[in-house]
């Protein structure tokens, strides 16, 4: 993989995390009061405080610490002990800083770090598996923030309000 392919592969990444994820969790927060955030609708069920909580503390563990040689301090048993630690506020705040500190360790990589494997959370991984996985993981929590919202607020997100997902596809 070349420094072109590398750059492509880091504009997806902070595609996803920056411009659709923080964005739709803006709107999640948006729409849920401090104690809804932190709404937890069964003990084996985490609220959206605790996902969050658990993304922040992933994405520093993989990317931040493990593409970008940063200490490894993750404590992932906490993300899941401790509800109700941040506010709604402090909880967007960490989200956006670690996702521009990830997005600033992408940018630094170089191809060479494309034969490396990182030893992360016991996984012996590539910086192509790395990337794809907290981008996947990610993804994934997203999705749960998104239900537990709808569940909690009995509303439409609007993520594509204003927007015809009907288009017919056309050539460029």
């Amino acid at each position: 993989m070349d420094q072109d392919t590398l750059s492509a592969m880091t504009r997806i990444a902070e595609r996803h995390f920056l411009e659709e994820g923080l964005r739709r969790v803006d709107i999640c927060l948006g729409q849920l009061t401090e104690d809804q955030v932190w709404y937890r609708p069964n003990g084996s069920s985490n609220s959206v405080g605790i996902i969050l909580t658990h993304l922040i503390g992933n994405i520093t563990q993989y990317v931040i610490s493990g593409l970008g040689n940063a200490p490894d301090t993750r404590k992932r048993d906490r993300e899941f002990d401790n509800p109700r630690q941040l506010s709604k506020s402090e909880l967007r705040q960490a989200m956006s800083a670690t996702l521009h500190h990830a997005v600033s360790v992408l940018r630094r990589l170089r191809p060479l770090d494309l034969r490396e494997e990182y030893r992360i959370q016991g996984f012996s991984l590539s910086l192509l598996e790395v990337v794809v996985h907290v981008i996947e993981h990610f993804s994934y929590h997203i999705g749960q923030i998104t239900y537990i919202t709808k569940m909690v607020t009995d509303r439409q997100i609007g993520y594509y309000a204003g927007m015809n997902l009907n288009a017919s596809n056309k050539p460029f």
